[in-house]
């Protein structure tokens, strides 16, 4: 749309992702509290390598108050 410019990279980089990663944070803490995520919680981890990097991921595993099946990426390095 010619109308509506984007701002540029570091602004998005230093001012939006800041605030976005800071509600998913602040999200994820509330899902996993016992009142939302009951009192079990499962982890796993996954490796993945190439021939020049590798990946480990920690994802967490729990079923909410509404009996649905939640996982979370909570890492991955």
């Amino acid at each position: 749309e010619p109308r509506y410019t984007l701002k540029n990279e570091k602004f998005y980089r230093t001012e939006m992702l800041p605030k976005i990663h800071q509600k998913v944070i602040q999200k994820v803490k509330t899902m996993l509290q016992p009142e939302n995520a009951g009192n079990s919680l499962s982890f796993t981890t996954d490796c993945w390598s190439g021939s020049t990097e590798s990946l480990m991921s920690l994802t967490c595993h729990f079923i909410d108050n509404g009996w649905t099946k939640r996982q979370l990426v909570l890492n991955t390095k």
